[in-house]
């Protein structure tokens, strides 16, 4: 095809001077035009049904699926494609973001006035935008209450809408359940913020202090909680740190990175601080990492994370990487990258009203509970009558455990206690009557 300007009517105008209709390739057939964009739409209804299924946390794949099952048609058919769906959902995620803070607040005003047990604060900045805002429900605070001795300050996440980084007080109940304590979203990730969420979440529980919190290794909030929290033994999340070690060492260790990833695992779970750190330097020594800053990063802080420092204080489990992974998990049921905030909030909301119904139905099936008793031992008898059978089970395992080990005495108040496998080696007691 030839284009020319032509002067017609005194009016200059582009015109066809030459067309050919012959294709110089196959032309596509019905199925693959509609990979083509101009043939790729999105119908209004569907547009509704894709936002209300994103809206609910489903994935782009299951959205795909469940409107081809709704439909009735194979597998690909749909007249859009999957990132069509991906990128409808981005566009109508932009709409509005700047009257989203002032609709989260509207919303925890409605929620406020629902329940006077609902709690929440914010900031606004010198441009009267939002700075910070936390919140927690009523039924949160009251099983914090029970079950608050151990906390999950997690602040990994962030909702990329905003750009902001989003925290999470998470922690276990009596069943073994991961619940929500409270949430916060700040302006950014300095001690000033973190300050400001810590003392706000202990304004909400009305100062009950966490007897250990877990968190990732961000010093900002290292620091804060030793400003808030100064009686709170803080911790770092193994998960976080076992996550990050590809990242920091597989390069530089290559095919040998496996057999370190294994070694930090076993020197990890020693039990005893001086064995911890003679090993530590072994394996250093071994993979040839004496100078790495990760390494000595994670030896400088090793009292926050390694199991030989980690021994003495609760943690309701929750420094286990299976653990992590149930929480992190847990959390991402209800949270994405492109979910504003008012659907975040509801989202959280729908997550206690879960919860709640867990428990009850937790508490039906203890009724009916019959535990089985494996040991001669009173405890175990007593402690199947008045705890869950989660709890029964940790504490059954414990006492199984028990079993595996004698203890020899060496003097009036001293014990040699070892595993029943081991011939040398074992730990030294001191038993002291004064304090029976």
């Amino acid at each position: 095809m030839l284009v020319a300007k032509r002067t017609i009517d005194l009016e200059e105008k582009w015109v066809i001077t030459y067309f050919n209709n012959y294709h110089n390739h196959d032309l596509l057939d019905d199925k693959e035009v509609q990979f083509l964009p101009a043939y790729r739409n999105i119908p209004i209804a569907d547009q509704s049904r894709i936002l209300l299924l994103s809206k609910a946390g489903c994935a782009i794949s299951l959205i795909t699926r469940v409107l081809e099952l709704e439909k009735g048609i194979d597998t690909g058919s749909l007249p859009f494609l999957d990132k069509d769906i991906r990128n409808f959902i981005q566009s109508q995620s932009s709409i509005g973001k700047e009257n989203d803070a002032s609709d989260v607040l509207k919303l925890c005003k409605s929620l406020k006035d629902i329940d006077d047990d609902f709690k929440y604060e914010f900031t606004i900045d010198e441009n009267n935008k939002l700075e910070h805002i936390i919140w927690a429900f009523g039924d949160s605070i009251r099983a914090y209450e029970t079950f608050g001795d151990v906390v999950v300050f997690d602040t990994t996440y962030r909702i990329n809408r905003y750009d902001m980084p989003l925290g999470l007080w998470v922690g276990v109940d009596n069943h073994g359940n991961s619940i929500f304590f409270g949430c916060v979203l700040l302006r950014d990730e300095k001690i000033p913020s973190f300050t400001w969420a810590l003392k706000n979440f202990l304004a909400f529980v009305q100062g009950k202090y966490p007897k250990t919190i877990l968190t990732d290794q961000d010093l900002a909030l290292k620091e804060a909680i030793a400003m808030e929290l100064p009686n709170t033994k803080h911790a770092f999340c193994i998960w976080h740190i076992v996550s990050k070690l590809s990242s920091w060492f597989s390069f530089a260790l290559g095919s040998r990175y496996n057999d370190f990833k294994q070694e930090f695992h076993r020197v990890y779970h020693l039990g005893c601080g001086e064995d911890f750190e003679r090993e530590w330097q072994v394996m250093v020594a071994e993979f040839g990492l004496l100078l790495d800053r990760h390494i000595e990063l994670l030896f400088s802080h090793r009292k926050f994370w390694a199991l030989a420092y980690l021994k003495d204080f609760f943690f309701a489990g929750m420094t286990t990487t299976g653990r992590s992974e149930s929480i992190n998990a847990y959390i991402k049921r209800f949270l994405d990258a492109k979910t504003s905030l008012t659907d975040f909030v509801n989202q959280v909301g729908v997550a206690v009203k879960i919860r709640n119904q867990a428990g009850e139905e937790a508490r039906m099936r203890q009724k009916y509970h019959n535990p089985h008793i494996r040991t001669c031992f009173p405890i175990e008898e007593h402690a199947a009558s008045v705890l869950t059978p989660y709890a029964f089970d940790l504490l059954q395992h414990e006492i199984e455990l028990s079993t595996k080990y004698a203890a020899t005495e060496i003097d009036n108040s001293s014990y040699i206690v070892k595993h029943h496998t081991k011939d040398d080696g074992g730990r030294l007691t001191c038993y002291s009557s004064s304090n029976s």
